[in-house]
């Protein structure tokens, strides 16, 4: 439970140890939400969702996770790259 953007919030980890595709909900709903830093004002508490967001994208980068963003139609699935302390989306 992350309990970032609604108080029972949830995230969940699909898949086996060669393959994991990470579905953090509206804690991580887009892309764009990891590369930019922000703390949205329509989560539960804000600055935990950020801290998350960057927690999943460092750990999914290090890990090689597959995330799946829900709300964004162009780009529904992607890994996350970190360099420099920077996270890049790509396929």
């Amino acid at each position: 439970m992350s309990n970032g953007h609604t108080p029972y919030h949830q995230v969940f980890f699909i898949g086996t140890r060669e393959k994991k595709h990470f579905f953090g909900g509206d804690v991580v709903p887009q892309p764009s939400q990891i590369v930019r830093r922000f703390v949205a004002k329509y989560d539960f508490d804000g600055k935990k969702t950020a801290q998350l967001r960057q927690e999943y994208a460092h750990r999914g980068a290090a890990e090689d996770w597959i995330f799946l963003f829900f709300h964004d139609g162009k780009k529904p699935m992607a890994r996350v790259k970190e360099e420099n302390h920077r996270f890049q989306i790509f396929n």
